[in-house]
């Protein structure tokens, strides 16, 4: 189910709330309050938040201002990505990886790269995480723009859903 942690003890990174947020200070939206709210104020760097407290701000967002927000969120990821020299196939079978880097204790879920065809320039992705498909959506989005598999490439990333409530596809275009 979005926006609830699959275990209560599991922590997420402050270099992680950060990269998102840094993504929403690019559009002037603040949402110091809803942190504060939860208990997230003065976020910092090597410290590890409670990720649920983190979840629950995302769900007032999304009710606020909407899936473009959560999408907006989902893109500043990439901001804490570091300018690895992977391939681009390498760069989205390491998602899961960096996910469980930011993530830990308990269970945190997975990102999984399930096919990839670079002929046809797509992939697909299992995500099986506590955050919304167009969280996930921004994510990919904001690292196709950052390492740019093809030069010129515009992607498009499109969430599909399952009867599983806590998974979706991702399926990717570039």
């Amino acid at each position: 189910m979005h926006f609830k942690s699959f275990s209560e003890d599991v922590k997420i990174s402050g270099e992680a709330i950060l990269a998102s947020l840094k993504a929403l200070s690019e559009y002037s939206l603040s949402i110091d309050g809803l942190l504060n709210k939860y208990g997230l104020k003065d976020i910092k760097e090597g410290q590890w938040y409670n990720f649920q407290n983190w979840l629950n701000v995302l769900k007032d967002v999304s009710s606020k201002y909407g899936p473009n927000t959560i999408f907006t969120l989902g893109k500043g990821v990439a901001n804490n990505v570091p300018d690895m020299k992977l391939d681009f196939r390498s760069l989205l079978g390491s998602i899961d990886r960096g996910y469980k880097m930011n993530h830990i204790d308990g269970d945190v879920g997975y990102i999984e790269l399930e096919a990839f065809d670079d002929a046809g320039r797509s992939a697909r992705l299992k995500n099986r995480t506590p955050y919304p498909g167009d969280y996930g959506r921004g994510v990919l989005v904001g690292l196709i723009r950052k390492f740019r598999p093809v030069p010129g490439a515009v992607p498009k990333v499109e969430i599909e859903t399952t009867d599983e409530e806590d998974v979706v596809y991702l399926n990717v275009y570039w």
